[in-house]
């Protein structure tokens, strides 16, 4: 395992990481940039480099009930939904559940990405790099694979997800397969994992999903004192994870000064579903 394909903040350590996509796509060629940018996938060619602090996500996950997909603090409520995950990343939102293989079910697709039972990110990377400009199946698909395996759901292992291949046989129809739901869903089962392991006591674990999106999620659903909107504003620009930058968080910090314990933010009352800052935003 290399350091930089990976973030860990001593208690738990995830394959998450929005720098390392930004500079896979830094590396491509203008063709290939251009290719990407028209696909179903595109946005996140423009992901910025972001990390949520740990204390924070902790914060945020420990108090997710996984049943409902709902943030609760006190009286105020998130209900993530899977139009919020489209508005985050820009993935399509089809009507077919996202067709998966079998840990060990073979398939054509597989072969180009596996070095012996393995397909490791590195070689993934190169993979994408090596392909023909004018392939251009190959070059979404592939990107596809990275950006699963980096941001939209990444796994524990330094792997990128073979299993999706199976929605990925027709690249003309993947805008069919329900992507949000599928991301918000493997996040939240994440969450659960990890809600377990920290009750246990346990630290130094791996965990896998999405999980900043959560903390981005939350970020629009907080109300900003006027007395620090001339020191950062919020880019409430869609999707979400081309315009999300670090200093957000460090507002978020200046919001609660108490070791982002949060309780004293203003959510409003009732329970959200969408926003008012978010805008549709047309695939």
């Amino acid at each position: 395992m290399d350091e930089d394909e990976c973030t860990a903040d001593g208690s738990f350590s995830t394959r998450f990481s929005a720098t390392r996509l930004r500079q896979v796509a830094n590396l491509q060629s203008e063709t290939k940039k251009k290719i990407i940018s028209k696909s179903s996938f595109g946005s996140l060619l423009n992901i910025s480099s972001f990390s949520v602090p740990a204390d924070l996500l902790d914060w945020i996950v420990m108090k997710i009930d996984t049943e409902k997909a709902m943030f609760s603090h006190k009286k105020k409520s998130i209900l993530f939904t899977k139009d919020m995950v489209r508005k985050n990343f820009n993935v399509p939102s089809g009507s077919r559940p996202v067709e998966l293989l079998r840990r060990n079910e073979s398939h054509a697709l597989r072969e180009p990405y596996r070095v012996g039972s393995r397909s490791p990110m590195k070689h993934a990377i190169q993979v994408l790099k090596a392909t023909d400009d004018r392939d251009v199946v190959s070059i979404n698909r592939t990107r596809v694979l990275l950006c699963i395996a980096l941001v939209l759901s990444p796994g524990t292992g330094n792997m990128v997800p073979l299993e999706d291949v199976a929605s990925l046989v027709d690249m003309d129809k993947i805008n069919e397969f329900a992507w949000d739901e599928h991301f918000l869903a493997a996040a939240l089962k994440e969450v659960k994992k990890y809600q377990k392991k920290r009750e246990a006591g346990k630290s130094g674990f791996w965990i896998g999903g999405c999980l900043p999106m959560f903390a981005v999620i939350y970020m629009d659903f907080v109300d900003v004192p006027r007395g620090l909107v001339s020191e950062h504003r919020f880019n409430y620009s869609l999707p979400r994870a081309c315009f999300i930058c670090n200093n957000d968080f460090k507002l978020l910090e200046e919001i609660d000064k108490n070791k982002l314990s949060l309780d004293r933010i203003e959510f409003g009352n009732g329970i959200f579903i969408v926003c008012q800052r978010y805008h549709m935003y047309q695939l």
